[in-house]
């Protein structure tokens, strides 16, 4: 009996250590050349553009002329997440800006940048400036909603009409998780070398009704992400500390949104589920409008992106 427990204790290890070791080198696959379509493109039309809101670099998408429409991705993401609705927006007669938030996508990270709520508002507003925006429209998915719906609450007159995309409006246990995380560096330190490509892609399956839609060029994409140092630790700084403060001012102060608001959300969106948030954000901000996308994740933008642009391109189109 000894002899099979020790026999079976040691097969269970070696399962252990070249899962481990797949892992490991799942991790380690190279991002890739990204998407060379989307980067032809916004070379071609010149719409990659840089700022210094202060002792940093900003890299964001500007494209289009008419009035202002400000895109804001989700946690993790990068401006790219919004390819395949930004020529639909300038065709439609927008002026279209798309930032990589402080700290994520090519962005620098600001000098002692602590990813909290009143933090990133700051560094939206100060980009606003700099960009001579009075005044604009704000659409912005996952944590970019809730960011959309803080400036909505925070400085309504800067915010012409706020579309919420699958929005981070309410605490969830994966939010409390992440504060968890920061408080284990060690454990941080141990998950490091396992972050990789696969772990894009597996956020992008997740992301998604139909897993099958997730195409190699925009796991790449998104992957360049993993080429900088401080992405990890970035990661793990905004999830703890900018979601709760953000709910703390948010979810008492949504019935004060005076803008007109869009929320859009995809009905398979398995991330921030529709029961018990968008109905919810719905009753939550009087005169707002619903609409759920069907056979669409939590990026409902990107999955069903010509319903998703015809819904906007009309809201924001309407008096």
């Amino acid at each position: 009996m000894k002899t099979i427990l020790k026999y079976a204790l040691a097969a269970v290890a070696i399962i252990i250590v070249v899962g481990l070791f797949a892992a490991w080198r799942m991790a380690r696959t190279p991002p890739g050349p990204g998407d060379k379509a989307w980067q032809a493109m916004i070379e071609k039309q010149g719409w990659s553009r840089w700022t210094d809101p202060g002792g940093y670099r900003l890299h964001y998408i500007e494209a289009g002329q008419g009035p202002p429409v400000v895109l804001l991705h989700g946690y993790g993401d990068r401006a790219y997440t919004w390819h395949l609705n930004i020529p639909a927006l300038v065709e439609a007669g927008h002026h279209v800006l798309a930032w990589d938030l402080p700290g994520l996508g090519r962005s620098e990270t600001p000098p002692g940048f602590d990813f909290s709520a009143e933090a990133v508002l700051g560094q939206l507003i100060r980009f606003l400036d700099i960009q001579g925006l009075d005044r604009v429209a704000v659409v912005g998915s996952s944590l970019g909603g809730n960011l959309a719906l803080l400036l909505a609450v925070r400085h309504p007159e800067r915010v012409s009409k706020v579309v919420a995309v699958d929005p981070a409006a309410y605490p969830s246990k994966r939010h409390a998780s992440y504060q968890r995380l920061a408080r284990w560096p060690l454990l941080v330190d141990l998950l490091r070398p396992f972050v990789g490509k696969s772990a894009i892609r597996y956020g992008l399956t997740r992301s998604y009704h139909d897993p099958s839609r997730v195409d190699e060029a925009g796991v790449s994409e998104r992957a360049q992400v993993l080429r900088r140092p401080d992405f990890m630790d970035n990661m793990v700084k905004l999830g703890a500390n900018y979601f709760s403060a953000s709910h703390r001012i948010l979810v008492p102060r949504y019935p004060d949104i005076q803008a007109p608001v869009l929320i859009v959300w995809g009905d398979d969106d398995r991330l921030i589920p529709v029961a018990g948030n968008a109905e919810r954000l719905h009753r939550d901000i009087p005169g707002s409008k619903l609409v759920l996308l069907e056979k669409a994740g939590h990026a409902a933008h990107e999955e069903q992106a010509a319903a998703f642009n015809r819904a906007v391109i009309d809201f924001l189109a309407a008096p």
